[in-house]
């Protein structure tokens, strides 16, 4: 059983038992937007596409006439849909994948297709111009989000923007909708093109791709800003990068003489985004999509990271813990861990739980950075 498994957790829903937690993306328990799916009934449909749409534990309810692709952003999100379909013996009908807007090939064959919203707004306007393009002729978009996460907003946007905009439900504090795809994508807000953004290290300025969906979309946060000049010696030594977004760390890293240094996060969209800001740089780097430590491979002088502490925008302090204990899967025997965090959070007490030693090595308003060591 993989570290991943063993975190999600058992949940009952409609008699079936699935597994989520508190870590995947739109949990029924809490999401409204998945709850009004799930009591107002999957839309029928021949193929039907799901994007961003939790865990599946709303499958249940599907009729098993169905096929369905479903599509992820999130590595934890993908896996615990799939192994709930397995559960609910839907596994042959389903197929699950993680996909960004450069390529929703998946749903050409889907006559409907429900997105549940993210959280950013700009995200959202991404992905809907996206997704009407990639659908064929004819079929549906079906959009749900929790009044919180602006779905009204997007209604009133779209129709201002000419589109014709049916409204399917509302209740669970969310609204769902529904577009024909056939209405021309090109009517909607024009996005600009991403561009890259001139980062100031301590070893001089990097020209990066840093879009829309990542974290510090089009800007450096002042955390990694903090951790960056904090990072120590990394000459001829081997870095993990743990949660890298756009790669702005490893980058860094690699100017600073690293012998090698491999990047990881749950976003698909975080990974090709480093990937493609490593291009110079491919043999001494690498990126690839893993929950924590789930399937990473090695070990590492020193570990790297501007851990998140919020999950759909609900803070989750104790992912401190969880991404310390990952840390420590793969570090070398006389390795460092150089973490930067919010000061509030308790990382002293992370560390100690977990038998590191830790101390302070730089402090500005509002963030700290850790050195721990074994």
């Amino acid at each position: 059983m993989s570290r991943l498994e063993k975190l999600l957790s058992l949940q009952v829903s409609k008699g079936h038992e699935w597994l989520g937690s508190d870590l995947v993306q739109g949990d029924p328990r809490s999401d409204g937007a998945l709850e009004l799916l799930m009591k107002q009934g999957v839309p029928k449909a021949s193929h039907l596409g799901v994007v961003n749409c939790g865990c599946g534990a709303w499958l249940s309810s599907m009729p098993q006439t169905n096929a369905v692709t479903a599509l992820h952003l999130f590595v934890e999100d993908h896996a615990s849909f799939v192994r709930n379909a397995e559960r609910i013996k839907l596994a042959s009908l389903v197929h699950s994948g993680l996909a960004t807007t450069a390529d929703l090939s998946a749903l050409a064959k889907c006559d409907v297709v429900v997105f549940r919203i993210f959280r950013d707004m700009a995200a959202n306007w991404i992905w809907i111009k996206a997704l009407l393009a990639a659908m064929p002729a004819e079929s549906v978009l079906n959009i749900i989000g929790k009044k919180d996460d602006g779905i009204q907003s997007i209604e009133t946007n779209l129709g201002k923007a000419q589109i014709d905009v049916d409204s399917v439900a509302v209740g669970c504090h969310s609204r769902w909708l529904a577009i024909a795809s056939n209405a021309d994508g090109s009517r909607l807000p024009k996005q600009a093109a991403d561009s890259c953004v001139a980062i100031q290290t301590p070893i001089g300025e990097i020209s990066l791709l840093i879009p829309e969906g990542t974290f510090a979309a089009g800007h450096l946060d002042a955390g990694t800003e903090l951790l960056l000049n904090n990072m120590g010696d990394l000459q001829n030594k081997s870095v993990w990068d743990l949660g890298c977004g756009a790669g702005v760390i490893t980058c860094t890293a690699l100017r600073a003489r690293a012998s090698r240094v491999f990047a990881s996060d749950h976003s698909l969209l975080a990974v090709q985004t480093t990937q493609k800001n490593i291009e110079a740089d491919a043999a001494r780097a690498n990126a690839s999509v893993h929950f924590l430590s789930d399937g990473v491979e090695g070990t590492f002088d020193v570990v790297l990271s501007n851990p998140p502490f919020h999950l759909e925008g609900r803070e989750m302090r104790s992912m401190g813990s969880l991404w310390l204990a990952a840390c420590l899967e793969h570090l070398a025997p006389n390795g460092e861990i150089r973490i930067v965090a919010n000061s509030f959070l308790p990382y002293a007490t992370f560390a100690k739980d977990l038998k590191l030693k830790s101390e302070i090595i730089a402090e500005t308003k509002g963030f700290k950075v850790w050195r721990m060591v074994r």
